[in-house]
């Protein structure tokens, strides 16, 4: 609603302006946060305070014993979600759409409605109920069908595709199979970019550890350097080596990576400690290819202690 429209609801209307700094800062500290449960974190574009995350690691077999596991998978969401806002919600769905609609549609106020799982199969079945608002769309086309009595998704679902395509183009058709809860959208692996880090490349590939750990060492030193100047900390850090498997055995070998996180029992921002740390991590690190490249990642920070 309008800023006029909330105050002759609430006189006492408090008002803040938006902060894209503050906003984006909080979606990159909980998508970190949320990295801890689900390696594919993939916060909504133009929706802050939503992320699409894969479960894809439950079976679908355990989606038909009852959904226990994606239960409590879900509810592992909640209490990382909690910490950031008191009135987060999770669903989990087969697709994105539907695991939407499930968040704003099954809740009410105790603590176990904050959670919805969707049975397996089930979503053009839940979709249908639900109110045409929870579908994406343009509002000039949302508002042309609620003017026709489409009331609900399953309404607008049993629309002729090529009536709603005719009218509304591609955008009309995609809404339509999104009821239909065909929709192609899917988390994605988190990508740090956002996230403090320092990238190197060896001048020669690696078959030992000690040129990476000559890196790594300044790494740290820069990360640290870039943390204390924002008042920060540095709680969990990524280290992600890229092996050039182009010399093994086999001739259509390529470079991967491999990522391994250290997380701290309490936030550094001391150099010393914190190599220490990636040190022994190292250490204890089995090469299977010689090392051509090195990044160091920044996942979660805390606000810097005095004692540091």
């Amino acid at each position: 609603m309008t800023l006029t429209e909330a105050r002759a609801l609430c006189g006492q209307l408090d008002t803040w302006s938006w902060n894209d700094a503050a906003i984006h800062s909080a979606i990159s500290e909980t998508t970190a946060m949320f990295v801890q449960a689900s390696p594919q974190v993939t916060p909504v574009r133009g929706t802050p305070g939503m992320w699409w995350i894969g479960a894809s690691g439950f079976a679908v077999g355990a989606r038909a014993a009852g959904g226990q596991s994606e239960r409590a998978f879900a509810f592992a969401l909640l209490s990382i979600a909690k910490r950031w806002h008191p009135r987060a919600c999770v669903a989990i769905a087969d697709t994105c759409v539907t695991a939407r609609a499930a968040t704003w549609g099954s809740f009410r106020r105790d603590e176990r409605s904050l959670v919805c799982v969707v049975p397996h199969g089930g979503d053009t079945a839940y979709l249908s109920a639900a109110p045409l608002a929870l579908l994406p769309m343009e509002e000039e086309m949302r508002d042309t069908l609620r003017a026709l009595g489409v009331r609900t998704v399953g309404d607008f679902a049993d629309l002729d595709a090529g009536d709603v395509e005719q009218r509304w183009g591609n955008d009309g058709l995609t809404a339509w199979r999104l009821a239909h809860g065909n929709d192609p959208r899917r988390p994605v692996l988190a990508r740090p970019d956002m996230q403090p880090h320092v990238e190197l490349e060896l001048a020669i590939p690696a078959a030992t550890m000690e040129p990476v750990l000559f890196l790594v060492r300044p790494a740290v030193e820069n990360l640290v350097t870039q943390l204390v100047s924002q008042g920060r900390s540095i709680a969990s850090l990524a280290i992600t080596l890229t092996l050039d498997d182009a010399r093994g055995a086999l001739p259509a070998a390529q470079a991967h990576t491999v990522t391994r996180e250290i997380r701290l029992p309490r936030p550094l921002a001391r150099p010393a400690p914190l190599f220490e740390r990636c040190r022994g991590l190292l250490a204890r690190w089995t090469l299977t290819a010689p090392v051509s490249a090195v990044r160091l990642t920044v996942l979660l920070t805390s606000p810097l202690a005095g004692e540091q």
